[in-house]
């Protein structure tokens, strides 16, 4: 079994996972709402 828990490569989504795990202040909460919003609408492009 693998030790360790397999992240994005993306450094983007590798923010997200951060900040979502490790919230300090309201800024970086901030960050994470608008990088994942960003990542949404880019999804949707995607998928649409």
């Amino acid at each position: 079994m693998p030790s360790k828990i397999p992240r994005p490569r993306h450094k983007l989504t590798d923010h997200a996972f951060f900040f979502l795990f490790f919230p300090s202040d309201q800024q970086k909460l901030r960050r994470l709402l608008h990088h994942a919003s960003l990542l949404l609408l880019l999804f949707t492009n995607l998928v649409l």
